[in-house]
């Protein structure tokens, strides 16, 4: 009659300690549980960050594109100016070789 006390509050004992593992267990998943939903808004933090830095990035890129494409531009305006001033330096120095030659042409015969 003893033996199947024992077993009893053997049994008994099992059961409490279970109980109580049951109980610890559920605390440390309630402490998982919420340090996964603060590393979740962290998360959500950080990709809402990386978003508005993407955006930011994208408008400087357009930004940046309308830039080059105004440099662009401007370049080549200037090769045609450069290019129209070189004509007119050449036509001058084709207008100055010809006064030239007529002061030189006129002095030479009042020599």
């Amino acid at each position: 009659m003893e033996e199947p006390n024992r077993e009893i509050e053997f049994i008994v004992a099992q059961q409490a300690h279970f109980a109580s593992d049951i109980e610890l267990l559920k605390e440390l998943i309630k402490g998982q549980q919420s340090i996964l939903k603060d590393q979740q808004e962290i998360i959500k933090e950080q990709h809402s960050l990386m978003k508005e830095q993407h955006r930011e990035y994208m408008t400087q890129i357009t930004n940046l594109t309308g830039v080059v494409g105004d440099l662009t531009s401007l370049q080549h305006n200037s090769n045609d100016i450069v290019g129209r001033l070189a004509q007119k330096v050449a036509d001058n120095d084709e207008r100055l070789n010809t006064l030239i030659n007529m002061v030189e042409s006129h002095m030479s015969g009042h020599h």
